[in-house]
């Protein structure tokens, strides 16, 4: 027997003790080393990816955040063509303008507009990294490392380019990973209150958020008894449900932009049935519908033949827009207000009721819709700026993927559908997956669809991940 086996136990564990430290520390040392590698790896590749991306145009919507930081936008330019406008600077009604405010007020003793914009692209840059940093490192299994870098990459590869843009959206974009970091610290910590916190955030980001809040209730109220107690979770739903009501009830439902477009675009392309048209985006749908107004009107006349002037199909951008500037606008005012009687609520749900034949049509038109668009939202970008060949294959890359992104999100809710099905998971994922594209064009109508289904794609890795971690699923 060897001297090493005659000592007792305790001793050749002292023995053993140094070397099985200095592996451990190797170890951990080769463990650093290969998640620095891979920060930093991930790192490169979105540097490339953003520069392969021109900051996306202004529709006008910037005022949103503009006006709360002193700043008129150009209509149809970037971030970088703006005026100084010190005056009357708007509060905050939304995440993202209470950022921008909060950012301008931090800076103003020594503000200037460049420098101020390139800090707020940074700081949305720094949410959506910070969440995803957080979010890798809580993880506890390499195949969840993996997943997370895959979805945060690929999400921010195809809508990275709203940091560099004012539009409202990109709240949801920064703060997605944090609700995936909420879902961790309610499965690893037993703890809701992050996830609680980011949900209202990402609800007041866009009014069309209202519709992921039973996604959010879901996850909440069908919680486990030891992450939350009952009367937790209906303290959470109900300060949920009541923020809902008071965004419904803000106004914008009730515009006469979004109702016009709600009634005469949206039902109005059903009829004319958008989805066969030879355009796959909203500058082209709306070219094509113009050039050939009097002839896709033929099949929509039947619905407003009273009507002293036909409407049905059109938008307001340009049609309405263009009559109140134009110099015969006292001529148009009956016909105007005749149109304008229809885009309540109301009336828009009566008009099914009178019409119920056109109702599979509208759903169905809404689908085929959502299946064949282009995502690009070339309408929007700029021209991007190649500095690197391998940023041009990424941005290639990109524009193919958004190109094809409705079949792509019909075959991401099938397989969620399909993997480890659970009842109410199979739920909320059939309600996100059928609701987004009916509520978005209830909300809008057809008029700039692909953009207002982009923050539902931003919520997609929360739907992910509440397969992966079983959220929502009630085991005690």
């Amino acid at each position: 027997m060897s001297n090493e086996m005659s000592l007792p136990a305790r001793s050749r564990e002292a023995i053993a003790g140094p070397v099985s430290s200095g592996r451990l520390v190797r170890r951990l040392d080769v463990a650093i080393a290969r998640r620095l590698a891979l920060q930093l790896g991930f790192a490169v590749l979105i540097v490339l990816v953003l520069t392969a991306k021109g900051p996306i145009g202004n529709n006008s919507d910037y005022w949103r955040v503009a006006s709360c930081v002193g700043l008129s936008m150009v209509p149809f330019k970037t971030i970088a063509s703006y005026h100084v406008s010190m005056t009357n600077i708007a509060a905050p009604a939304a995440t993202l303008p209470a950022m921008a405010s909060m950012l301008f007020w931090v800076m103003k003793p020594l503000y200037k507009p460049g420098v101020f914009l390139l800090s707020f692209v940074a700081l949305l840059n720094f949410i959506y990294f910070a969440g995803f940093l957080k979010c890798f490192g809580d993880e506890r299994s390499g195949r969840g490392k993996v997943l997370i870098c895959v979805v945060f990459a690929v999400l921010y590869t195809l809508y990275g380019f709203y940091f560099v843009s004012f539009y409202e959206e990109a709240a949801v974009l920064a703060l997605a990973p944090w609700l995936v970091v909420g879902l961790q610290r309610m499965k690893y910590q037993k703890n809701c209150f992050l996830f609680f916190l980011v949900s209202i955030l990402v609800l007041m980001s866009k009014v069309e958020m209202l519709f992921a809040v039973p996604v959010m209730m879901s996850v909440l109220y069908f919680s486990a008894d030891d992450i939350v107690s009952k009367k937790s979770r209906r303290l959470y739903c109900e300060i949920l449900l009541l923020l809902s009501i008071l965004a419904f009830a803000s106004g914008t439902f009730f515009r006469v932009v979004n109702g016009f477009d709600r009634y005469y675009n949206g039902i109005g392309w059903a009829v004319q049935d958008v989805s066969v048209w030879p355009a796959n985006a909203i500058g082209p749908r709306l070219n094509f519908y113009y050039s050939h107004r009097a002839v896709l009107q033929k099949s929509s006349n039947a619905y407003e033949a009273d009507a002293p002037e036909k409407f049905f199909g059109t938008s307001f951008w340009p049609t309405i827009s263009n009559i109140v500037k134009s110099p015969g606008f006292k001529e148009h005012g009956p016909r105007l207000r005749i149109a304008e009687s229809n885009v309540t609520l109301g009336k828009f749900a009566m008009f099914f009721v009178r019409h119920p034949d056109v109702f599979p049509k509208y759903v169905s038109c809404i689908y085929r819709v959502t299946w064949g668009s282009d995502y690009s939202l070339n309408l929007y970008k700029t021209e991007g700026l190649y500095h690197w060949r391998v940023s041009k294959v990424l941005g290639s890359i990109a524009d193919v993927l958004l190109s094809n992104l409705g079949k792509l999100y019909a075959a991401l809710g099938l397989a969620l559908l399909l993997i480890r099905p659970r009842r109410f998971n199979t739920a909320v994922t059939l309600y996100f997956f059928l609701g987004a594209p009916v509520f978005a064009v209830i909300g809008d109508g057809y008029f700039e669809f692909e953009r207002h289904m982009a923050p539902y794609f931003m919520l997609l890795p929360l739907l992910i991940f509440m397969k992966v971690y079983g959220a929502g699923e009630r085991t005690a």
